[in-house]
C-alpha cells in the first residue's frame, strides 16, 4: 500500500527529499508521533518549514519492519516546535487520531473498553485544534474547537455524544457569530446570529425544537431556499426573481446578496453580480465566499 502525504498542508520542506525518493517507494510520514495513513481533510491545517523543530529519516528495512510496517520503504519522522515544547502531562492526553472508532464510540488502540478521559486534537503544525472529554467513548461536557490562529471557533456541551446545553460560535477574529442552546442535538430556545461587525443578523426562537417565525420571516426563508433549489437546477433567472422578492422582505441579510450574485454570475451578468457581492461584503466583511 502506498502512503502519500498530500495534506492540505504546505509541506514544502519535503521537496528537499524529492531527489532521493524513487517513484515506487512507499513512504510513511509520522508527525508528532501520529502516522499519516489517510489524506488529511482541509481542516487539518498547514505545516510549513518554520513549524518544524526537527525530523528524522529511517531507511533501514530491519528498523522499519520492527515497527510493524512491512510494506514501507522509508519513514520520515517530523517533530513540530509546538510538540517539542509540550509538557509531558499534556503529551500523555490522547488524540482521537491515535484511537479507533467503532459504531460511533472511541477506543484507545488495542483497548477492549471505550475510552474515558480528556482528549486533545492538534493541527498538523502542532497547535491545538480541539479539546474535550470522552465518557465511555462519547463526548461529554464542554468541547472547545479552535482556529489555527489560536482563537476559539466554538464551544459546545454534550451529553452521551449528543449536543445539550449552551453553545457559542465565533468568527476567526474572535467576534461572536452565534449563540444559543441545544436540546438532544437540536436548537432550543432563543438563537441569535451576528455579523462580525456585532450587528445582529438573525434571531430565532425555537419552541418545542421548532422555529417560531412570523409570516414574513417564513416567506423570506422559503424564497431563499427555493432560489437555492432553482440554482442547483441551473434556472438562474427564476432564482434571481425569488431573491428579488426576498430582498424586499429583508434587505439586510447578506446571504441573499451572495446567492443572487452567484446566480447573476452564472447568468453572465457580471457587473450586477459584483454589486451583489459587494453588498454581501458590506454587511459581512468576513464573507470570504463573496
Amino acid at each position: 500500500m502506498k502512503y502519500i502525504l498530500s495534506l492540505v498542508l504546505s509541506f514544502s520542506l519535503l521537496n528537499s527529499f524529492a531527489q532521493d525518493v524513487k517513484k515506487e517507494e512507499n513512504i510513511l510520514y509520522i508527525v508528532d508521533s501520529i502516522p499519516v495513513i489517510k489524506d488529511p481533510d482541509k481542516n487539518s491545517g498547514t505545516l510549513n518549514n518554520e513549524d518544524i523543530d526537527h525530523l528524522e529519516v529511517v531507511t533501514s528495512p530491519d528498523k522499519i519492519k520492527a515497527l510493524g510496517y512491512n510494506t514501507i520503504d522509508k519513514i520520515i519522522y517530523i517533530t513540530t516546535k509546538e510538540f517539542a515544547k509540550r509538557p509531558d502531562e499534556i503529551r500523555k492526553i490522547p488524540t482521537t487520531k491515535a484511537m479507533n472508532r467503532k459504531e460511533g464510540v472511541w477506543y484507545l488502540k488495542n483497548a477492549k473498553s471505550p475510552y474515558t478521559g480528556k482528549f486533545i486534537e492538534y493541527f498538523w503544525n502542532g497547535k491545538i485544534n480541539e479539546e474535550g472529554i470522552l465518557k465511555d467513548g462519547l463526548a461529554n461536557g464542554m468541547n472547545t474547537v479552535y482556529y489555527e490562529n489560536g482563537n476559539k471557533s466554538y464551544f459546545r456541551n454534550y451529553l452521551n455524544g449528543i449536543a445539550n446545553g449552551y453553545s457559542e460560535e465565533y468568527f476567526p477574529n474572535a467576534a461572536i457569530k452565534q449563540k444559543g442552546s441545544f436540546k438532544e442535538g437540536k436548537d432550543d430556545g432563543l438563537w441569535v446570529e451576528y455579523y462580525s461587525t456585532g450587528v445582529i443578523k438573525r434571531q430565532t426562537n425555537f419552541r418545542n425544537l421548532v422555529p417560531d417565525m412570523s409570516k414574513d420571516e417564513k416567506r423570506f426563508y422559503d424564497l431563499q431556499n427555493k432560489a437555492i433549489e432553482l440554482m442547483r437546477d441551473e434556472d438562474y433567472k427564476s432564482a434571481i426573481k425569488k431573491l428579488d422578492e426576498a430582498e424586499k422582505l429583508n434587505g439586510k441579510y447578506a446571504d441573499i446578496y451572495f446567492y443572487r450574485g452567484t446566480a447573476k454570475l452564472n447568468n453572465f451578468d457580471f457587473d450586477n453580480a459584483i454589486l451583489d457581492f459587494d453588498k454581501a461584503i458590506e454587511l459581512e466583511p468576513l464573507y470570504m465566499e463573496a
